[in-house]
């Protein structure tokens, strides 16, 4: 009998800072069934940042944010329900 691999599925990414110089880059491993909401978390970890700015992910047409966002500005996805 052959048995599937249990382990979780694991993704590598490169955060980089546009216009900066000298580049400033992260590369992290991120469980594939991340929310977006803690992917935030923890690029603000990672990059030492101290999330004091809105954010928002855009991923082809679709924007997703936290749902603190202004609801009659443009339509965004909750970011705590989805995944990478």
């Amino acid at each position: 009998m052959v048995r599937k691999s249990t382990l979780p599925k694991v993704y590598e990414l490169r955060v980089e800072l546009e216009d900066i110089k000298p580049p400033v880059w992260r590369r992290i491993l991120v469980p594939a069934k991340i929310t977006l909401a803690k992917l935030h978390d923890l690029l603000q970890l990672v990059m030492g940042w101290t999330d004091s700015h809105l954010h928002l992910f855009q991923i082809g047409e679709r924007t997703f944010s936290a749902d603190e966002i202004d609801p009659e500005g443009p339509q965004m996805l909750n970011e705590k329900k989805h995944t990478l």
